[in-house]
């Protein structure tokens, strides 16, 4: 991430999806945001990133000269808000901006992670679906163990006749596509967004 620089919480969440790599993990580096007094932070809530508060061994809290300049003396640590926006997109494969600072705000209020997937929630879960039946073992032995699916093979065979078949799995949409493209499943499974 880089750093001293002041920029909109919302320009920075964006960012965030953008380096939001391929096994869905966004590097943590050492940096943190800070940002004004606020009940709440808000999508155009001016934020500084810069270094993180020292710590002198008389527990005084030096604040990096950037966010002291400014008046930002509120923060959150890098930790925090990539562990707060990896868990939302654990259950919901493509969160608005919106979203995800909301995530935010709850668990700097609450000390844990929101809800997600209630009824007025427009994202879901991928659906890992196999699309046409499979009667060769070896294929089916490919997608068994690259989903760590704990079912008799002759369960599975059966299961994989009623088309499409879902699997369950935890994972996000692009844990899934990389499993399938790795194992050179793609004729044989898909995520449904």
């Amino acid at each position: 991430m880089l750093k001293d620089r002041i920029l909109d919480f919302g320009e920075l969440i964006k960012e965030l999806l953008c380096i939001y790599d391929e096994n869905g993990e966004i590097p943590d580096d050492g940096w943190a945001v800070y940002y004004k007094d606020t009940s709440k932070i808000e999508n155009n809530t001016k934020c500084c990133i810069t270094d993180r508060v020292t710590v002198t061994d008389d527990d005084e809290e030096i604040f990096p000269a950037l966010a002291a300049l400014n008046d930002m003396y509120c923060y959150v640590t890098d930790e925090i808000i990539v562990d707060v926006i990896t868990a939302y997109m654990i259950k919901n494969s493509r969160p608005s901006v919106e979203q995800l600072i909301d995530a935010v705000n709850y668990y700097l209020e609450n000390d844990c992670f929101i809800e997600t997937g209630s009824v007025g929630n427009a994202y879901r879960t991928p659906q890992i679906i196999i699309k046409k039946e499979i009667t060769e073992k070896r294929i089916l032995m490919k997608i068994k163990k690259a989903f760590s699916l704990e079912m008799p093979l002759g369960e599975f065979l059966q299961a994989t006749r009623k088309i499409p078949y879902i699997i369950s799995a935890s994972l996000t949409a692009a844990d899934a596509k990389r499993i399938i493209k790795e194992n050179g499943l793609t004729e044989y499974v898909t995520v449904d967004l």
